[in-house]
């Protein structure tokens, strides 16, 4: 009888110990739970703000342009995705579409992205400096100090690291963001991309009116799929999202005749009647500002441009962002950007019916800036071929009461425009379109 219960008095105890050990295992396995989850999801978030880093990144190279300033344009763009103070050219405020980690809580420091470039993917370098063969962007970023709660109670680290690696490159598209079906001209029979074609950004090009008509200033209506549907197909694609295909070498001559309509919703120029556009299928631009006076629509009283504009291909006009050349009435006209910023109406009078500025407002996305193939227009009269991947960034001028009288800005090349270049499913080896990023690491 003493011996069991002395046994017993020994025993005194035991369950506080098992106790102890059993809440100190569940908290470690809470720790595993908890803090290995935790750092899993700042991970993945990490992954997306590098990916988003890569894709920015490879868009500002230019492989083969010996463009100076790829490598610091590819730096500046890729650190843009993580950095609440850059602003977007395409209207998106500061801090708006940043990427962040912890729970989208803490913002990454952009100047601790690490880059590296190369012409391979297996030869992908920080110290790669040459701008010419560059074809691959990678970000890294290394995050230190992430905070760990119930792995410390057992002793264990108090934070951990995680880090996170993308690699992106330029692929030719299956269409970039879906043409719109017109063609542009080279200048001088300039076919060099490098040289955007002989053009200069800010050139304006006048419709075709007959097939004789192709040359220098001078840009065609497109078959874009080869099927020769003529106004049908042009109809469907300038009033809805363009032509998502491949490119058709066949330019269509003259001008054709019923396409005004669509051509005019981009502006929220809008004529009533069964199966016509509507600003809910064919939205405007934020801005239908004319840079034509369409009230002198035959004459040469634009209302940017100088007078005898059309028979000076090289002449730099510049509706996009520059200084009125022409003003009318002693007023000093608003470039593009300037009415886009404000969402201007269309200010003149036309067979239709105008938005006003809050419909541009609120039904408003990026229609008046498209890419467009450019063919070559050589100096035989009526001839013309398209160039391989060569695809222009153009401003629709001003609404139009006919075909032959539309005009069009030339930009740069696609690739160069964040509207021109942002959208194009990759095609790969069967792509015909201007680069566009893709993830390839």
């Amino acid at each position: 009888m003493k011996c069991a219960v002395a046994a017993r008095r020994s025993q005194r105890g035991s369950v506080a110990v098992i106790t102890g050990i059993t809440i100190a295992v569940l908290i470690g396995f809470l720790g595993i739970s908890v803090d290995l989850g935790r750092l899993f999801v700042v991970k993945a978030e990490l992954q997306t703000a590098m990916d988003s880093c890569a894709l920015a990144a490879a868009s500002g190279l230019r492989p083969g342009m010996n463009d100076a300033n790829s490598l610091a344009r590819a730096r500046a763009f890729g650190r843009a995705p993580v950095d609440p103070g850059a602003t977007s050219s395409s209207g998106t405020g500061r801090g708006e579409s940043v990427n962040q980690v912890n729970f989208q809580d803490a913002n990454l420091d952009p100047q601790k992205i690490e880059f590296a470039f190369g012409s391979r993917l297996d030869d992908v370098r920080p110290s790669w400096t040459d701008v010419n063969t560059a074809r691959y962007a990678r970000c890294s970023y290394p995050l230190d100090g992430v905070a760990v709660y119930f792995m410390r109670v057992l002793g264990g680290a108090t934070v951990a690291s995680v880090g996170a690696t993308a690699t992106a490159t330029l692929k030719e598209s299956i269409g970039p963001s879906c043409i719109f079906p017109v063609a542009m001209c080279n200048l001088d029979g300039n076919t060099d991309p490098a040289q955007r074609w002989g053009l200069t950004a800010g050139q304006w090009q006048r419709a075709v009116e007959k097939s004789n008509e192709f040359g220098s200033g001078r840009f065609g209506w497109l078959d874009l799929n080869g099927n020769a549907n003529g106004s049908a197909e042009l109809k469907e694609w300038i009033g809805g999202e363009g032509y998502c295909g491949p490119v058709s070498d066949e330019l269509k001559p003259g001008a054709k005749q019923g396409v005004e309509v669509q051509w005019n919703s981009r502006f929220g120029v809008y004529k009533k009647g069964a199966g016509l556009p509507s600003e809910s299928d064919s939205p405007p631009d934020f801005t239908g500002y004319s840079y034509r006076d369409l009230t002198n629509e035959n004459k040469p009283a634009d209302n940017w441009a100088p007078d005898g504009w059309e028979s000076d291909p090289k002449l730099v006009i510049n509706a996009f962002r520059g200084t009125d050349q022409n003003s009318r009435g002693g007023a000093t006209e608003p470039n593009y950007e300037g009415t886009s910023a404000s969402r201007a109406a269309f200010q003149y009078s036309l067979n239709g019916y105008a938005k006003t500025a809050t419909d541009h407002a609120k039904h408003g996305r990026t229609r008046r800036i498209v890419p467009v193939p450019v063919f070559d227009c050589t100096s035989t009269p009526g001839t013309a071929k398209s160039i391989k991947n060569a695809f222009a960034c153009v401003l629709l001028v001003h609404p139009i009461s006919v075909p032959k009288d539309a005009s069009i800005e030339f930009l740069g090349r696609a690739d160069e425009i964040e509207a021109c270049r942002s959208a194009g499913a990759v095609g790969g080896s069967t792509g015909s379109g201007p680069l566009v990023p893709v993830l390839v690491q």
